[in-house]
């Protein structure tokens, strides 16, 4: 598996890619919580080429402390909200 498509994307992004296919990406951003240009114009692109990768099956984002997009996702919805809501008040 040629880990060299994916070599030029911001060095924010951790790219690895494991059996059977696959490819987890890890978000290390500077302060742990947000995305550099780097990494938002790394993670559009990233689709598309592992789109083109035969071996790529499925695709793991989580950020390098160990939580997973979703929990962060989860997160941030709830801390909209609560903004959402302190600011119609």
């Amino acid at each position: 598996m040629a880990m060299s498509k994916y070599a030029d994307f911001d060095s924010g992004l951790k790219i690895s890619l494991s059996p059977p296919g696959i490819l987890q990406i890890q978000l290390d951003s500077p302060d742990g919580a947000t995305l550099t240009e780097g990494m938002n114009e790394g993670l559009t692109e990233i689709w598309r080429v592992a789109d083109r990768d035969e071996d790529v099956r499925c695709i793991l984002v989580a950020e390098a402390n160990g939580d997973s997009l979703a929990a962060q996702v989860a997160s941030m919805s709830s801390r909209l909200l609560l903004t959402m809501r302190i600011a119609s008040r």
